[in-house]
């Protein structure tokens, strides 16, 4: 998949909510049937309520963009679909002059049919500039608009202007910057391609500018984004690749940085790495393969130290170390780290990430109310998707034995969770988790969890899924929460309420249910947690 694909695709899931949204009139909908009313049901807290608005109503260059056969038609490796891509955009942007996406794939595709250089950075600058003010871009920072321009720059031979885009992409989320040379590929191209970031690129840069850090930087940034795909790759190449960029500006916090990365949460001794897989961390004492993870996090910890020495307000350097110290259950440190975040005022989801995990910080020193404080503060900055902070803060009500409130913010969890999972569930599961509407014929029920989940959705297309082709959906994280509301309700002594919980999780996921459940004498009896 090339870097146009991902920005058809971006876009694309930008503008189909609000097309659903204009063709979800109610005569598509299912009745609202008088005759069976809802009203007598007790639903569970996380499918009470009346449905939130119904989405904005699509704009017409939206629609078109979904409806457009030559947009959806171009392909970088097929250059005669191009030019009609080309025009079906221009006449995009004629007829919403401020969608900030439609400038960067129209740039995109000029870049594939070898347009002029200037116009393509022109529509580059003039997306970037609209960024700002968009409500709705697929893009939630301009990494790729700078990293596409830095491309375009480095095409032109303007090498040193683009060195300096390459730097703003990735000053705008360190902690992500790999990405910036994404193209959809699993391994690294080794020759020049059009349009997007290569080795032998970032080669001809490392031999132009022999004594200029930021290459090897960008080399390592870019074969750890590759090898990151394949557990056993050899990160040497990484490693001696950030150590070069090192040697070469000693003043820089960038390259530890990204050396500690790797060490902390990359590929060499983060939650995805073949150390990891090796340790069991709840096992005490330390087994050899855990003291082996262990020293890995140290070195996390030494190389992080390094960049925050050079750069004292490097706020990412202190929200890695502060991870690599919970990894090593060092809380008091972590919790010292992420104040530092905190304190050098982050963007708002760095903030919010921060204060979550301050809170299992000091839950893990069974500092239960001080962490609940935390997580109220992370639910505060922004929370409506699935973030974790209200299981999280559940946890530590549940540590308090303030039960009701626990049961309270584990139903804004499952709530959460259902948002994506009921669409990939059938209506035969759903019945069996909520026997609650066993009255409800089919289509009100359909009705009322498209209403609930999928507002934008026409009901027919919602229908398809959840009465016809979905299977039982496999999961871990709602059984769990729905163990967990069960456990609260037992603490309660509410045996009734537990048991319900109980059943959702026997009927729903049975395999959950094995490992949660030991049968005694005919009666399921609630494994000790």
């Amino acid at each position: 998949m090339t870097r146009l694909t991902v920005i058809v695709l971006c876009c694309a899931l930008y503008v189909v909510p609000f097309v659903r949204a204009q063709s979800a009139t109610a005569a598509q909908r299912a009745p609202n049937r008088t005759d069976v009313p809802l009203q007598h049901i007790v639903e569970p807290p996380e499918l009470a309520g009346e449905p939130g608005p119904t989405p904005t109503r699509p704009t017409p260059a939206s629609l078109q963009f979904v409806q457009s056969k030559a947009i959806s038609a171009a392909n970088p490796h097929d250059i005669k679909t191009l030019p009609p891509a080309i025009q079906e955009v221009t006449e995009l942007i004629r007829l919403e002059p401020t969608n900030s996406d439609f400038y960067l794939l129209r740039a995109m595709l000029s870049c594939y049919v070898r347009a002029n250089s200037t116009e393509i950075l022109n529509d580059v600058s003039r997306s970037m500039s609209l960024h700002a003010q968009s409500t709705s871009s697929a893009y939630s920072t301009l990494r790729d608009h700078y990293a596409l321009k830095a491309k375009i720059e480095f095409e032109s031979g303007h090498f040193e202007d683009s060195m300096h885009d390459l730097d703003a992409a990735i000053k705008e989320n360190y902690e992500d910057a790999k990405d910036v040379f994404n193209d959809g590929n699993t391994k690294p191209t080794t020759t020049t391609q059009p349009c997007v970031w290569t080795q032998a690129d970032l080669g001809k840069l490392e031999k132009r500018f022999p004594q200029d850090y930021r290459p090897p930087l960008y080399g390592g940034l870019y074969l750890s984004f590759f090898y990151s795909f394949d557990l056993d790759s050899d990160y040497s190449p990484v490693l001696d690749a950030f150590h070069r960029a090192a040697t070469l500006n000693p003043g820089s916090a960038l390259p530890e940085f990204y050396i500690g990365e790797l060490y902390s949460i990359g590929s060499l001794g983060g939650l995805m790495s073949t150390k990891n897989a090796e340790c069991l961390d709840w096992v005490v004492p330390r087994t050899p393969k855990c003291l082996a993870l262990d020293e890995v996090h140290r070195s996390a910890v030494r190389s992080l130290t390094r960049a925050i020495a050079l750069d004292p307000t490097f706020g990412s350097a202190y929200a890695l170390r502060a991870e690599a110290f919970a990894n090593l259950k060092e809380y008091r440190q972590a919790i010292r780290d992420y104040d530092k975040v905190l304190e050098l005022t982050p963007q708002p989801e760095a903030a919010r990430t921060a204060y979550n995990d301050l809170g299992l910080a000091k839950v893990s020193l069974g500092e239960y109310q001080s962490a609940a404080q935390d997580f109220t503060k992370s639910i505060a900055i922004g929370c409506k998707e699935s973030c974790g902070s209200y299981d999280n803060r559940a946890d530590a009500y549940i540590k308090l034995h303030d039960y009701p409130k626990a049961i309270e913010d584990i139903s804004v969890a499952i709530k959460q969770n259902l948002s994506s999972a009921v669409f990939l569930m059938n209506i035969d599961q759903f019945r069996r988790i909520y026997p609650e509407y066993d009255s409800v014929p089919d289509d009100v029920l359909c009705e009322r969890v498209r209403a609930l989940f999928f507002p934008a959705m026409k009901y027919a297309d919602f229908a398809k899924q959840f009465l016809i082709e979905a299977k039982d959906f496999k999961s871990t994280v709602l059984p769990d929460l729905y163990l967990k509301r069960g456990d609260a309700y037992a603490a309660m002594k509410q045996t009734r309420k537990a048991n319900i919980e109980y059943d959702r999780v026997s009927h729903g996921f049975p395999e959950s249910a094995a490992y949660s459940f030991v049968e005694v004498n005919g009666k399921r009896i609630r494994k000790s947690q």
